[in-house]
């Protein structure tokens, strides 16, 4: 029962100071619009020790693992864990940059909003926003083989509004950043990734094979989550499939 302050034509803010670091949020919004009323359930992250830096892992991991290891073996083992999660639950889903609708244009490419550092792995739904108030959900018939041109089913009507894609990203072995709000909330998953990883290891210093059963155990339960999760997240439209994943 809170309203809103109104910063422009069909944009809406709501600002309230964090009680605490590190925290994640759950909002509902309730909103009118041509006379029908709209819910809205998400999550935001807050908190000014976020991190976007895969690397921030590294002393958790330590904690963990006992022998003389360097931080760059870790690190490699972070990046390569990471993208095993992304690959297995495909939990890092993004919203593209807008390209802009020409009329009558059926095909629109997406190159300038994907990361050299990932992969376009799936595009979930495409819609076609005016005034960021109104949107119409598109169909698409086909993408390229790298994943960066849509052709629409049918060419967009209008000009000037934005095409926007909500896709799943997979992470490069080279990738140490990402967007905060996925380390915060699955990090402590690749942490246990990477301790069994670790351990696992025959003949090293930091060997326990023994221990490594529990992590890996404690990893595929994280796993579990996150693909139960994005399942709940799964909204109408057509998935198309843009490159193939092989599993780490």
């Amino acid at each position: 029962d809170t309203s809103m302050t109104e910063i422009s034509t069909g944009i809406y803010a709501y600002t309230f100071d964090d009680p605490a670091d590190g925290l994640t949020y759950q909002y509902s919004t309730e909103f009118v619009y041509g006379g029908e009323t709209y819910h809205m359930v998400a999550n935001i992250a807050g908190g000014s020790d976020q991190s976007d830096n895969l690397y921030d892992l590294t002393p958790q991991i330590r904690t963990l693992v006992e022998g003389d290891i360097t931080d760059n073996f870790i690190k490699q083992r972070i990046r390569e864990m990471f993208q095993d999660f992304c690959i297995r639950t495909e939990a890092w889903r993004t919203k593209l940059d807008a390209v802009t609708s020409v009329a009558d244009q059926k095909e629109y490419t997406l190159a300038a909003t994907v990361s050299s550092t990932t992969y376009l792995a799936n595009i979930l739904r495409v819609k076609d926003v005016l005034y960021d108030t109104d949107e119409t959900q598109l169909t698409f018939d086909e993408v390229s083989s790298d994943g960066l041109t849509l052709t629409l089913t049918s060419a967009t009507a209008e000009a000037g509004n934005d095409i926007v894609a909500d896709v799943i990203l997979i992470p490069k072995e080279t990738l140490s950043q990402t967007e905060s709000w996925i380390l915060d909330r699955w990090g402590k998953a690749v942490v246990y990734g990477v301790v069994w990883d670790l351990k696992s290891m025959s003949g090293r210093p930091w060997s326990d094979p023994r221990g490594a059963d529990k992590y890996w155990g404690i990893y595929l339960d994280r796993v579990a989550d996150a693909k139960r999760e994005q399942h709940t997240k799964r909204g109408p439209g057509n998935s198309l499939r843009v490159a193939s994943r092989a599993f780490v």
